[in-house]
């Protein structure tokens, strides 16, 4: 794990904390669906990539390569202003700009640069000792082939690819957050795996030092660096001792702690109105009007609702909520009480809720105490440490 200089990123954090309270009409920053952070940060982000997404359509390049020229061309329809914004640098024009490579490229080459993208979305979510070297083979043939070799653009390509883990970058806007963090290499300049990774690995610290927010998504990561690299430099005043604000630091935790509440009401509801409405539709009335929000009545029974199958058979619904969507979408926990009651109830399920402030959509994750769910994998991530007997 890459060392942050800890004196700077509580410098830095704490004052975005406060852009983010002024900005957000003086609603503190509790959790990455902090309004303002959404809406100025990440909203256009994950907008963005949802068009690229369905104009790309990665899956499909295999086939499409048999049709040379086909991914170019989607290619600069995803890249276009009105798909990319403000990820690309534009005013230069198509082929001086951050996706100039594509404009640039000649007939004959365009094979060849096609075979690249395919290589690249094939080994998207491979580990990185196989992602290093497509990234760096395709940077080497722009370069070779004097088409523009830019950050921006194989970021970008990658972004689309596979957004759990890259994201769009400035390589020189993020090499002043590396520098502030303590770090003395570079991103700006060639193009190379090994920089990207650099980054990469700077994104999975502050990750870390996140935690207390919620598990944060590489767009909302890479957008809380883009406000660090905003807010730089700070002000000397934020160079004297820290004195804490005790009843404050209490008050933005109350208000974490409400607004991870506020997520998990929300699951829970629509779970509980679409288990009666799966029900009802399903001809078994009777059952639905026995579907009970348990957690209203004991939340340490290890699980959210109480419903159904439709044959009459129990169903014990531990409900994990989350604001992001389902493609930004990297992880949650479970509490040991919940994996001990999976492990004992043979009717114990998840259900994973997604956009639970815009449109909620949900998937049954089955019982992942006893077995891990396609897609998805076991991590321990906590401990408990018990006093002995007798000491």
């Amino acid at each position: 794990m890459i060392e942050l200089d800890s004196d700077n990123f509580r410098r830095g954090h704490d004052a975005f904390l406060r852009h983010m309270q002024q900005k957000g009409d003086g609603v503190p920053f509790t959790g990455f669906g902090h309004r303002f952070f959404v809406t100025d940060e990440t909203a256009y982000k994950e907008e963005t990539l949802a068009k690229a997404r369905k104009l790309l359509e990665p899956g499909s390049w295999p086939e499409w390569s048999k049709t040379p020229g086909k991914i170019v061309e989607r290619l600069k329809q995803a890249c276009d202003i009105t798909v990319s914004g403000n990820l690309f640098e534009h005013k230069y024009g198509n082929e001086n700009g951050s996706y100039s490579a594509l404009y640039r490229v000649d007939e004959p080459d365009v094979p060849e640069f096609e075979a690249h993208c395919v290589e690249l979305s094939r080994v998207a979510n491979s580990p990185d000792e196989i992602n290093g070297p497509a990234v760096d083979s395709f940077a080497e043939f722009l370069r070779d082939k004097r088409l523009g070799c830019k950050w921006e653009f194989v970021a970008y390509i990658l972004f689309v690819l596979r957004p759990e883990r890259f994201f769009p970058i400035r390589s020189t806007h993020f090499d002043k957050v590396l520098e502030f963090y303590g770090l003395s290499d570079k991103i700006a300049g060639r193009v190379e795996w090994s920089r990207y990774r650099l980054l990469l690995d700077v994104a999975d610290a502050v990750r870390e030092r996140l935690r207390i927010y919620g598990s944060a998504t590489a767009i909302q990561v890479q957008s809380y660096m883009w406000v660090i690299n905003y807010l730089l430099p700070l002000d000397e005043e934020e160079l004297v001792e820290q004195v804490v604000d005790f009843e404050e630091e209490l008050r933005r935790r109350q208000e974490r702690e409400k607004e991870r509440q506020r997520i998990g009401v929300l699951g829970e509801r629509y779970v509980y109105e679409s288990e009666k409405q799966r029900l009802t539709k399903a001809g078994r009335p009777d059952l639905a009007d026995r579907v009970t929000l348990v957690s209203a009545i004991d939340e340490n029974t290890g699980y959210d609702v109480s419903s159904f199958e439709t044959n009459g058979d129990e169903l014990h619904i531990e409900v994990k909520s989350t604001t992001r969507s389902k493609q930004n979408d990297d992880c949650f926990w479970l509490s040991q009480n919940e994996v001990r009651v999976g492990t004992d109830d043979p009717r114990w399920t998840v259900y994973r809720v997604w956009d639970v402030d815009t449109g909620p959509t949900h998937a049954n994750l089955g019982n992942i105490a006893k077995q891990e769910p396609d897609g998805w994998t076991r991590e321990p991530s906590t401990w408990v440490i018990r006093r002995n007997e007798g000491v």
